[in-house]
């Protein structure tokens, strides 16, 4: 795991869930990182609400690779 993604699953991990239209400013990584994320399966992403903007969340699997107990 390169030290980017250690990086960003840890800041998901510390935020919990992130509302996507009010975190790009402060997230710590790239949108090309989230979409490797998202493919790999350590980062989940649900529309919510009435306007249906997206949610993410850290998975079971980006928790378990966060704590090295997975590669």
């Amino acid at each position: 795991m390169t030290p980017k993604r250690k990086s960003a699953l840890q800041w998901f991990y510390d935020q919990g869930e992130i509302i996507c239209k009010d975190a790009w400013e402060i997230m710590p990584c790239s949108i090309h990182i989230i979409r490797s994320m998202l493919n790999d399966h350590q980062l989940s992403a649900y529309p919510k609400g009435r306007e249906q903007v997206f949610h993410y969340s850290l998975t079971d699997k980006g928790r378990r690779m966060l704590n090295g107990d997975e590669s």
